[in-house]
């Protein structure tokens, strides 16, 4: 019974650190692209 209470909470984990993985990618995106406008 223990396991079926904390499956949610660790696939809610996984979800969340994949959105987390998503916005630091889109930021080191956007810093990247700034530097290069800037280079240019």
């Amino acid at each position: 019974m223990s396991d079926a209470q904390t499956e949610p909470f660790f696939f809610s984990g996984i979800s969340s650190s994949r959105k987390a993985c998503r916005i630091v990618k889109g930021i080191k995106l956007c810093l990247h692209l700034s530097i290069l406008l800037n280079a240019l």
